[in-house]
């Protein structure tokens, strides 16, 4: 069972956009290999409101001893993928994802990455917005030729974000490093 919830205010909120991308990426290198959590690491986390993204989780205290951080019902929002549906569920300790209802992937610990060829990530996201692509980024993987155009997406999306201009190349290079199948 899930709760569904308005994707758009959702994609409206800064604090959301941080703690997503602080979340999302967690194999993504910069070029001194460092994860996107040292580099955004305490510079953003007074920009992202606690209470709002602990709301959207469900987290409370002891939630990853009774429940590994998962919840019952889960705040999600929905995508059309071209006639295909994505849903994402957000727990405190994951983001899940589902197409047409079969798990996806994740992003927390057990992370299941890699999961959509960049090639199918044009054809699902032609009619999405650039908020609406970057909910998909972490489930897409592709190889080096594709990383021209994949970088073009990541930068559309990143330059709309609030982060600072110094850490924007690598914040953009985590990113896609973590999307980097070889």
């Amino acid at each position: 069972m899930r709760t569904f919830i308005d994707c758009s205010k959702l994609l409206e909120n800064e604090s959301f956009l941080l703690w997503f991308l602080m979340t999302s990426f967690p194999t993504g290198l910069t070029e001194n290999e460092d994860s996107i959590d040292e580099v955004m690491g305490d510079k953003y986390n007074d920009k992202i409101e606690q209470d709002f993204i602990d709301n959207l989780t469900g987290y409370y205290d002891g939630i990853f001893k009774e429940s590994d951080g998962y919840i019952d019902v889960p705040k999600s929002v929905k995508l059309d993928l071209n006639g295909d549906e994505l849903v994402i569920e957000f727990h405190a300790g994951d983001t899940v994802y589902y197409l047409n209802d079969k798990m996806l992937g994740c992003t927390g610990s057990e992370y299941s990455i890699w999961k959509i060829p960049f090639e199918h990530f044009l054809k699902y996201s032609e009619k999405l917005n650039s908020f609406e692509k970057f909910l998909l980024l972490p489930m897409v993987f592709v190889i080096a030729d594709e990383e021209e155009e994949y970088n073009k997406i990541i930068y559309s999306v990143v330059e709309n974000i609030g982060v600072l201009k110094d850490d924007f190349d690598d914040i953009c290079r985590c990113i896609f490093t973590n999307c980097l199948k070889e």
